[in-house]
């Protein structure tokens, strides 16, 4: 991987995270039951795409 696409990921990590962040405040301090069930909902979708990632990851690491 060349390192401008390294950078570009780390950068895109970064955001990442700093939405996760975000949407768990969100989520926090939500008083409406429905509107924090959509948060919910999206963490939980972030969640599951990191897993999948990282599990390709671990796999890829294994061939090598």
């Amino acid at each position: 991987m060349s390192d401008r696409w390294k950078r570009v990921s780390k950068r895109h990590r970064k955001l990442w995270i700093l939405l996760r962040e975000k949407l768990i405040n969100h989520e926090n301090n939500e008083k409406d039951p429905e509107d924090k069930e959509v948060y919910h909902f999206l963490l939980t979708e972030m969640a599951q795409m990191e897993a999948k990632r990282n599990g390709r990851r671990l796999i890829q690491e294994k061939r090598r």
